[in-house]
This record gives structure tokens, C-alpha cells and sequence, in this order.
């Protein structure tokens, strides 16, 4: 049976494998010399032929070898030339394999026959002992590749160590010395001779200056056979500055019997380590310090502060903290049995507050909270205290919370000082109303002005005596604006004189006259103007205020006197004067008293200082009142104002009482003047809608307090009528306000109800050749028998009346042919003054018809009806 035979080589011979089948052989692979050795084994033939000349070269014979000692193959090489060079070739001392045989080329089929007999034969003959031998070197190699394994392990874990490595013999030769070693002397560690290189580096001790002696090294020590832990030194090398500390362990180096070989050192570079230590000391001084800091600055603070872990228990609580709960109360308890006995409630003080939205349960399950007010009370405070929150938690790198913290401040005092403020304010504020109601509703027009001019203050008479409004204009316009003249109603004042430019300069006037005539007042009034500079608490000039009365009727008297005594009208002129004198002095006593009363008042200054001072703190409003000197004097001031303005309001009332009381008087007096011209009565063409609106300016201020609205018609009455102006006038005067004080007489014992609201129509026509003005008001109303002496001298319903102004009203209309009466259906259903009047020329507007349902005019009587009075 022939052989299994494999060819190695650079490609395929087909005359070679023809050959071998010739011979009776099997080709059972070929394979290129560098992969025959694995070939060889996958296959395992009986025999090899291996070109090992030409291409194939030494790689062929390297492939023959590996066959041959790995495989236990036998081999025959193919060679080309002679068969005396081959074998030459092949059978070099230095070959460690010599092939079973060898086969020139061109292949002779005899030697080919031969050299593979030979070689199986051989082969056969050898094999026992070329096992043995085999695996002898097959467990040697395995061995050595398990040594170089764990070699190149060793080598990798010391050349990666942080630490530095270095082995020496008992002669100080190196036996290994890793790259962290390198660090310590540079690369000359790799030289021949690396001791040198080591010796280049100084060593000294921790100081600096000492070196550190040779003999004490822990490689000395090593090579002693001595062993050395942490041994801290210096160690300085050329060409660089620094030192470097570094950290040094030694020990003997044995073999496996024991005996000692040589030394070996680790070193440790601990320059940054200590400087890190350093430095971490330092830094824990700092916060050991700001720790100390911190909490000396949370034990002097009044608020409170109480620190928990994250189970509730408690790791930090200030003096303040202690002084608003009873720490020790249930401090073994969980934490929401602990909450709970400390009396937390609403600020209501009787609502209880749920645990869970405690701002220190809040913060444990990670909420923030703040400002959160409560009100605490617990045997510690049993009369409790108002307490203001904040919480929070802090957190680990995680995310978790770890503590909760909680901020407390006392709120007691500060809702105190609210509740009081508060009242103050109220108090003030009421006081400030009650000053705004006096100086709208007294008689005098004021008028106040800054340093610019701007008005500041314009009550309502001196909106209605001079028309004076609320517009910002240069002083330099004020007297054309307004309308401002001399009393002989043609010279206008010089900006210069006026009084309320001249207070803002600092100048004080009194009893300047005027004549006012402007849009609002057109008719014209006379008014008497005070005028006093504004100064605030330290002296400096803030504005001015003027203050005017209302001449208009002094000066109409006035005139009616010279008219008297033109007309020889003067019997009872001197009683008129006297009286009218006394009341007038009463008047300007009254009003110098409201003028020095606004002129002194240092309130408004003070009650100003103290709005701007509270304003400029904002938010901070309470903190100031609380801490700061000056805000804890606001409250004392505040109540100090509050009752200085009730004074002053108490002294402003009595006096402009005195004052209106005077100026009624002076009124009723005028009123009861009765005409004693015996001559003709002087008449002229007058407007007659001017003539009612005009008398009922006379008492617009009446109307307005009062709420009583108005209505004329005149729609089917002459524009013009020739008749006594003034005396005319005071006729309506008289008439209107006696419908108005029956709508205040209605108001006093019965009221208006179901929407009804107070009112007065005036309603003129003509009717049978004659002038007829109605008055209807829905006033008290009048019975039968009040209706018959309603114009009787001195017959009143009032207390306050004088019974004298329907009766001159009579005495007008009769005097001047015409007839004057009282309608009313009753007590409470209002009434009709209905007077009619003849005109000395055809009237100029539509003539015929009254209103339906107003009654008939009556005819003049002899005796006219008595009145209800006014």
C-alpha cells in the first residue's frame, strides 16, 4: 500500500505528483511553505516533500524543520543541482532537523522511489525514540511560553504602577526599574550603565538642607537585607528646580531558596499629596472658623433657626429658636408627634395648623417655602406669638434630600405695630376727610398754591364765588385768566399786587378788595382776599393761600343805602347799619380765625414729611417702623397728628358755624328792608331767564349740598321785561329759598322715598296780558290755613326763620300791581307759589295760556295771603 504524501512548495509540480502515483503513492495535499507546518497537521500524510531550493528558499527549510519536529513527519527535500551540493547544503551544523532524504531535479523516478522508501523506513525504525523526545521539547516550549506569559504580565502590571520600581543585584546592578522610575532620573535609566544615572539624583532630608545619609536609604538598607516602611525624603534632580517629596519602601530580594539576590524599592511621588494635604487642612481650618462664625452669628440673631436630618431629627437650633418652642418637649417622639405639641395654629390663633404643611415637613419631602405666617403658643409662650416661616431642603450629589432648614421671625410686635398703624391711619384718614368736608363747605373760598404756581387746593366757594378752577397757568395770566380787577370793576390787577402772588413771595396781605368777572362768573362778584405765605417746620417758603369772602351783597347794600338816601329812604338806616355792622364784624372775626387756623398749620407739614418718609420705604415700610430709630417715632407721631387734627377740625367747625350764622344774619337783616320811596320806582329792559338764573346763583351752594336739581321754563314767556331789576331779584331770591328750605323741612320730619329725589320748576308764560312765574317744589307742602298767612310779616314755620321774606316778596308784587298766592293739595305733597305780574308794554315773546292743571292766577288783593315764611 503506497504512502499519503504532501507536497510543500511555491505552486504545483504535476510531474512530480504524476511520478508519485507512478510509484504507487497518494498526494494527500499540497501547501506553500508558510502554512505548511499547520497543514501538516491538520492532515497528517505519511511522508513530506519540501522544496527547499529556489523560490522557496529558506523558508522551505524553516517549513521542513517545523514539519519534521513538530509533525513527526519524515522529510524529503527537493533540491536542484547535484546530489553531493544538496546534501552539503542540507547538513550545516547549525541545522537542528536533518531530512530523512533528499530528490534532485529533475526528479528521476528511481531516486524517488529510494529516498522515500529510505525516509518511511528510517522513520519507522526511529520513531520510539523521536516521541520521547518530542515531548520532551513540546513541554519545555510549553513551559517556557507559560514563563514569557507570565513575564510579559509582570512586566505590564510594574511598568503601568503609579509607583516607581526599581530592582537592583548585590552588586547594585539593575534588574528592572519600571517607567514611573524613569520620572525620577529621565531617560539615562535605559543606558548601560543605569546606576549612574540614579546617582544623579540627590537625596536630603524632609528640611531641605541636611542630605540624607547613604547608608540610611532604604536601597542600603535593602541590599542589608533590611526592610524599610514610608520613609519620607528629598530627592533633587540636576537640571531642575524643584524638589520632589517623595515616599520610599524597601525590601530584600530572595530567590526561591531563600537566599538574598539583591534589593528592591518602591517609591512614591508625594509632593502633590502633601500639598493637597496642606491645602485640604487649611481649607478645613477655614470652614472650621466660618463654621464657628456662622454659628455665632445664628445664636445672636432673633430669628430663629432649626436645622433636621432627614429623619426629622433635630442636628442644630439657635437661642431664638429655643425661646419660641419647648425643644425638650416629646424630643424622643417622631417628628410630627413633636410638631404637634407645639400648639401651631392659624394666624386666627384657634385654627390648628396641619403637620404635613409645616414649612419643616415641607422641606424633608423637598418642597421650598416661604413667608408662610402662623401662630404659635405652647407652655414656653403661653400668651403666643405671631411667627413668619420659611423653609427649605438641602440635598445630597444624588438629588435626595438630606436636611430640612427653617427660618423663624417673630411677627408679634410688627402685627402690633400694623393693627396700630393701621388704626391710626384709618383715624387719619377719617380726620383728613372730615378737614376736606370743613373746607368745601365753609363759606370762604381758599385757594392754595406752590412755589410755581400750581394750585394745590381750590375748595368749592372759591370754585363759586370767583370761578376759580383747578387749571395750571403762569401767575403772570391769572389776572386775565380769572378776571381779576380793581373794585371799580374796569382796572385790572398787576400781577405784583395780587395777594396769592405776593404769599408765594412771602408777603402777607389783608383785606385786599376785588372785583372777579370771568366765563364762570359772569356777572361779576365783589370778594375781600387774605393772602399768607406757606412755610414748612423748617422755615422754608413752600407756597402760598389765598383766602376770599364774598363782598357781592355788602356791596349791593351798600349801593341800596346810597339809592335810599338819594330817595330820602333813611329811617331806619341807622338801625340797618349798626346791625348789619356788628354781624359783618362777627363775620371778619370768624374769618381771620379759618385764616390763621390754615396759615399756622404745621399739621399738613408734618403729616407730609411723615407720607414721604413712610413712601421712600417701599416694602420696607415695616422693618423701618421696627428697627430704625426714626421709624419707631412714626407711630407716636401718627397718633400725636391724629389728635391735633381732631383739634384743629374741632376749632375750624366752631368757627365757620360762627361764621355762617353771622353771615344769615346779615342776609335777614338786608332782606327785611322795606321800600319807602314814595317817587317813581326806576325800571329797565331785563333778560328774564338771566334774571332767574342769577337769583338762583345766589343760593347755588344751598342747591348743590342739598342735591336739588333745577329746571326753568321760559319757553312760553317774553325774553325781556321792563320792570325794578334788583327788587325784582331778591322777589325770586326769596321765593327759591323758600322752596328750598320746605324740600330741607320734608327732608327733616318725612324724607323722600321710592326714588322720588328733591327738586324745584320754575315755569313762566303768559296769561291774560299778564307775566305769571310759578315755583313748584316738592317740598313739605302746606295746609289750608298756612296757605292764608303765608305772606303775613313775621309768620314763619322755622326755627331759624325771620318770617320776613314771602312778606317783602308780597309787598314787591303788590307794589307793583300784582298778585302773589300759595297752592298745595296738602301737608307733605308740595307746593306752588304762583305770583302775576303786570307789564307796562306788550310783551315781546308768545302771549296766550298757562299750564294745564296749575290753577287760576288770582287777581290782586287788598290784604294779601299769609305765607308759610322763609
Amino acid at each position: 500500500m503506497g504512502a499519503r504524501i504532501l507536497i510543500v512548495g511555491d505552486g504545483p509540480e504535476p510531474a512530480l505528483a504524476g511520478a508519485l502515483e507512478g510509484l504507487g503513492h497518494a498526494v494527500c495535499g499540497a501547501a506553500p511553505p508558510d502554512g505548511a507546518v499547520e497543514r501538516a497537521a491538520a492532515l497528517g500524510p505519511d511522508l513530506a516533500l519540501v522544496d527547499v531550493d529556489g523560490e522557496a528558499g529558506a523558508a522551505g527549510i524553516e517549513a521542513a524543520e517545523g514539519i519534521g519536529d513538530r509533525c513527526g513527519v519524515p522529510v524529503v527535500c527537493l533540491v536542484n543541482g547535484t546530489a553531493a551540493d544538496a546534501a552539503a547544503a542540507l547538513l550545516r551544523p547549525e541545522r537542528t532537523t536533518v531530512p530523512f532524504g533528499f530528490v534532485v531535479r529533475p526528479v528521476d523516478p528511481r531516486q524517488l522511489r529510494l529516498s522515500i522508501d529510505g525516509a518511511l523506513a528510517l522513520h519507522a525504525r526511529a520513531r520510539p525514540a523521536g516521541d520521547a523526545d518530542r515531548r520532551t521539547i513540546a513541554e519545555l516550549r510549553r513551559n517556557a511560553a507559560d514563563l514569557e506569559r507570565d513575564a510579559a504580565v509582570a512586566t505590564a502590571v510594574v511598568e503601568s504602577m503609579d509607583q516607581a520600581v526599581v530592582a537592583v543585584d548585590m552588586s547594585g546592578a539593575f534588574l528592572l526599574s519600571n517607567a514611573a522610575a524613569q520620572r525620577f532620573v529621565g531617560d539615562r535609566i535605559g543606558a548601560a550603565n543605569r546606576a549612574e544615572a540614579f546617582r544623579a539624583v540627590s537625596a536630603w532630608k524632609l528640611d531641605g538642607r541636611t542630605p540624607f545619609p547613604e547608608e540610611d536609604l532604604p536601597l542600603s538598607r535593602a541590599l542589608r537585607g533590611e526592610s524599610s516602611n514610608d520613609v519620607e525624603l528629598l530627592v533633587r534632580r540636576s537640571g531642575r528646580a524643584e524638589d520632589v517629596r517623595i515616599r520610599v519602601d524597601g525590601r530584600a530580594l530572595r530567590n526561591a531558596e531563600g537566599d538574598q539576590i539583591g534589593g528592591v524599592i518602591l517609591l512614591r511621588d508625594v509632593t502633590r499629596v502633601k500639598e493637597t494635604e496642606q491645602r485640604l487642612r487649611q481649607t478645613v481650618g477655614e470652614l472650621r472658623r466660618q463654621r464657628q462664625l456662622m454659628e455665632a452669628v445664628l445664636q445672636s440673631m432673633h430669628d430663629g433657626v432649626i436645622a433636621v436630618d432627614a429623619e426629622g431629627r433635630r442636628l442644630f437650633a439657635n437661642a431664638a429658636a429655643r425661646r419660641f418652642f419647648d425643644m425638650e418637649t416629646g424630643a424622643d417622639l417622631p417628628l410630627d408627634d413633636r410638631l404637634r405639641g407645639h400648639g401651631i395654629f392659624h394666624p386666627d390663633g384657634v385654627t390648628r395648623y396641619p403637620v404635613e404643611d409645616i414649612p419643616i415637613s415641607r422641606a424633608l419631602r423637598g418642597e421650598a417655602s416661604a413667608g408662610v405666617e402662623l401662630f404659635l403658643r405652647n407652655p414656653r409662650r403661653p400668651e403666643g406669638l405671631f411667627v413668619s416661616i420659611s423653609g427649605a431642603p438641602t440635598r445630597d450629589e444624588s438629588g435626595a434630600v438630606r436636611e430640612g432648614v427653617v427660618v423663624i421671625h417673630d411677627l408679634t410686635e410688627t402685627k402690633k405695630r400694623e393693627g396700630e398703624l393701621k388704626r391710626a391711619l384709618a383715624e387719619l384718614h377719617a380726620r383728613a376727610q372730615l378737614i376736606d368736608a370743613v373746607l368745601n363747605h365753609m363759606s370762604d373760598g381758599l385757594v392754595v398754591a406752590d412755589r410755581d404756581g400750581r394750585f394745590t387746593l381750590i375748595n368749592r366757594s372759591a370754585a363759586r364765588i370767583a370761578g376759580v378752577q383747578g387749571t395750571v397757568a403762569p401767575t403772570s395770566e391769572w389776572a386775565e385768566r380769572y378776571g381779576l380787577f380793581h373794585p371799580d370793576r374796569v382796572t385790572r390787577f398787576a400781577e405784583e399786587d395780587l395777594p396769592l402772588v405776593r404769599a408765594v413771595r412771602g408777603e402777607p396781605t389783608d383785606g385786599v378788595n376785588m372785583f372777579v368777572r370771568n366765563a364762570n362768573v359772569p356777572d361779576g362778584v365783589f370778594v375781600s382776599v387774605d393772602g399768607r405765605p406757606l412755610r414748612n417746620e423748617a422755615g422754608d417758603l413752600t407756597g402760598g393761600i389765598a383766602v376770599m369772602r364774598d363782598l357781592t351783597q355788602q356791596v349791593v347794600a351798600g349801593e341800596a343805602l346810597a339809592q335810599a338816601f338819594a330817595s330820602g329812604r333813611l329811617d331806619a338806616v341807622d338801625t340797618i347799619l349798626h346791625n348789619i355792622g356788628n354781624a359783618v364784624n362777627s363775620v371778619a372775626v370768624g374769618a381771620d380765625t379759618l385764616h390763621g387756623e390754615l396759615n399756622r398749620n404745621v399739621l399738613t407739614g408734618r403729616l407730609r414729611a411723615l407720607a414721604d418718609a413712610v413712601e421712600a420705604q417701599g416694602d420696607g415700610v415695616i422693618p423701618w417702623l421696627r428697627d430704625d430709630p426714626r421709624g419707631r417715632k412714626a407711630l407716636p407721631l401718627v397718633a400725636a397728628l391724629a389728635r391735633d387734627f381732631a383739634d384743629q377740625n374741632d376749632r375750624l367747625l366752631r368757627s365757620a358755624d360762627r361764621v355762617r350764622q353771622r353771615v344769615r344774619h346779615i342776609v335777614d337783616i338786608i332782606r327785611t328792608q322795606k321800600p319807602h320811596s314814595v317817587g317813581p320806582v326806576h325800571q329797565k329792559v331785563v333778560e328774564l331767564r338771566r334774571q332767574i338764573g342769577d337769583a338762583f346763583k345766589v343760593i347755588r351752594e344751598g342747591l348743590a349740598q342739598r342735591g336739588i336739581h333745577v329746571e326753568v321754563d321760559c319757553a312760553r314767556a317774553p325774553r325781556e321785561i321792563r320792570i325794578h331789576e334788583s327788587r325784582f331779584q331778591q322777589m325770586l331770591v326769596n321765593l327759591f329759598r323758600n322752596a328750598m328750605e320746605a324740600i330741607d323741612e320734608r327732608s327733616a320730619r318725612i324724607g323722600f322715598d321710592g326714588g322720588e329725589a328733591p327738586r324745584v320748576r320754575v315755569e313762566a308764560y303768559i296769561e291774560s296780558g299778564r307775566l305769571v312765574i310759578d315755583v313748584i317744589d316738592n317740598g313739605i307742602g302746606a295746609s289750608a290755613d298756612q296757605l292764608r298767612s303765608m305772606f303775613t310779616a313775621g309768620y314763619t314755620t322755622k326755627d331759624f326763620g325771620s318770617g320776613l321774606g314771602l312778606h317783602s316778596a308780597a309787598n314787591f308784587v303788590i307794589g307793583a300791581g300784582g298778585s302773589i298766592r300759595g297752592l298745595s293739595e296738602g301737608v307733605g305733597r308740595g307746593a306752588t307759589l304762583r305770583v302775576a305780574l303786570r307789564l307796562p308794554d306788550p310783551p315781546a315773546g308768545p302771549g296766550a295760556g298757562g299750564p294745564a292743571g296749575a290753577g287760576e292766577a288770582s287777581a290782586p288783593s287788598p290784604e294779601p295771603p299769609a305765607s308759610r315764611g322763609s
